[in-house]
């Protein structure tokens, strides 16, 4: 049995009669609409519901549509773009009038998440953990985390602080600057990405890279592990209100222990997330693709 079909199979039988309720639902994605040439988790989480997804007419209705657009911050605002152009209209039965409805859509999806800026990802941060994650490099001692403020970029240095107003101002708005966490033990750096469907998955990845290249992309290895091993209920109802603060209906969080503080640190979010598996072993990453399928369609679909 190839692995599409028993993802499909675990799927369907841990949704139940479920599964045809998320089959009947009409989803469009708008504006990008994903596919296997990037192996983004929203793809993948549609193939193992056996649903294809729509692009946007405007004379259609929908149930959901997912506002997806990989991008640091969101160019087009769905709903507005949808109640100018769409070409359902409806008689008003006071005055006979023809008008547009505006009820095209039942659902969106992080149609308010539109900025996910590590600049941003530290405000809110701030304000729900009570302890920040940014710094002032310009008035900092110690190590500090520069990293490119556009999503997907995996370009952090650790530098020394405090930097001359010089070299900050050479930065611009390019960068974040944050706490240096320490989540380092011997030469193995470890990494948990959370998954949210307006709720947390009760699996996470743990992710283990070389410290010597701690900001790539990807892991050397990666596990699927229950949520509650790593987090505390306190710590998981944090990161809930993050996630709700942040207008994040659907996506996955960067978080990181530091080892000295104990303290958790929720450094990235990502709106339209890759699933790229790696790291993973083979049961390992059929699992991962069944709970985010799951995940996806209590939060969602049903």
């Amino acid at each position: 049995m190839n692995a599409s079909t028993e993802i499909r199979e675990r799927v369907a039988s841990r949704l139940g009669a479920g599964i045809s309720v998320c089959r009947e639902k009409s989803i469009c994605v708008f504006p990008q609409i994903p596919s296997p040439v990037v192996p983004y988790a929203l793809w993948r989480i549609f193939d193992a519901l056996a649903i294809d997804p729509q692009a946007y007419s405007p004379w259609h209705r929908y149930d959901i549509c997912v506002c997806f657009e990989d991008h640091t911050s969101e160019l087009i605002d769905v709903p507005e773009y949808f109640a100018k152009s769409s070409m359902l209209w409806m008689s008003d039965d006071v005055t006979g009038e023809w008008r547009h409805e505006r009820n095209q859509v039942d659902r969106f999806i992080n149609a308010r998440c539109k900025d996910i800026s590590k600049r941003r990802v530290g405000i809110v941060f701030e304000r729900v953990f009570g302890y920040p994650l940014d710094v002032d490099p310009r008035s900092f001692t110690g190590r500090i985390v520069r990293k490119s403020n556009a999503n997907a970029s995996h370009d952090g240095r650790v530098i020394t602080g405090p930097v001359s107003a010089a070299d900050y101002e050479a930065g611009g708005d390019r960068y974040a600057y944050n706490v240096h966490i320490d989540n380092i033990r011997g030469d193995t750096i470890t990494d948990f990405r959370l998954m949210w469907f307006g709720h947390l998955s009760p699996m996470l990845h743990r992710k283990e890279r070389l410290a010597s290249i701690r900001f790539a992309r990807g892991a050397n290895a990666a596990f699927l592990e229950p949520v509650s091993a790593h987090f505390t209920p306190d710590e998981v109802t944090a990161i809930g209100d993050f996630c709700r603060e942040f207008e994040l209906d659907y996506g996955e969080l960067d978080c990181l222990r530091d080892n000295e503080s104990g303290r958790i640190y929720v450094v990235d979010v990502n709106n339209t997330p890759a699933s790229r598996l790696k790291g993973l072993s083979r049961e390992d990453s059929i699992e991962a693709v069944v709970f985010l399928a799951t995940g996806f369609a209590e939060g969602f679909l049903l």
